[in-house]
């Protein structure tokens, strides 16, 4: 299990058990649900746990919670993999979206925008790979799975995720192979936080 836990990114490691552990809390129901959200009351009331709480909770101990859990593992690990500064940028850049989101559009569950905007990434990277649904003897190529995820459990925050997805996916792995492009990525991560990830040795 030691070993284990050492080869998991620490990024992804982080967040999927910090995941855990809101669920556990909303399982036992040692908090209740509503006050895990996104809402007005961070403000008002000075709830500031709701910024991480909103973002990282995925429901209550369920099989459905554990294949988001095995989805969201699998995604964020490779991404981190590929880059641990860029995969920094990345998520900070969709939890500042997310952010934006929850004032704006009323979006309780950032971890929505998140979950989609990983696993999306990842699908279109590993697009021939093929994905067999919870057991049954059907096999979907990764392409298809960020849609059949949306379709089952539709939100506001699960479609800016696969927005937010696409447009990252596009600016880092289709324009810079555009002939006009000139190599150009829009979305590098700046140099800031591949120092922070250096120093934090993610």
């Amino acid at each position: 299990m030691e070993g284990f836990l050492r080869s998991v990114p620490k990024l992804t490691l982080a967040i999927l058990a910090t995941s855990m552990l809101v669920s556990a809390i909303a399982t036992y129901n040692l908090v209740p649900i509503y006050k895990l959200s996104f809402s007005s009351k961070i403000w008002t009331h000075s709830q500031y746990w709701r910024l991480l709480t909103s973002f990282t909770f995925h429901g209550t101990f369920s099989l459905g919670t554990f294949i988001h859990f095995l989805l969201y593992f699998n995604s964020s690990r490779q991404m981190e993999l590929q880059g641990s500064g860029q995969y920094l940028f990345y998520t900070t850049l969709v939890y500042l979206i997310s952010l934006i989101s929850g004032i704006f559009l009323g979006v309780s569950w950032m971890s929505d925008v998140h979950f989609l905007a990983v696993v999306y990434v990842n699908c279109r990277r590993n697009r021939d790979s093929k994905i067999a649904i919870m057991g049954l003897p059907i096999q979907i190529s990764a392409a298809y799975l960020p849609y059949i995820t949306l379709a089952l459990n539709f939100s506001t925050g699960s479609g800016i995720g696969i927005v937010l997805g696409h447009i990252y996916y596009y600016f880092e792995d289709i324009y810079p192979k555009l002939p006009n492009s000139r190599n150009k990525r829009y979305l590098n991560a700046p140099m800031v936080f591949l120092r922070l990830s250096e120093m934090l040795r993610l």
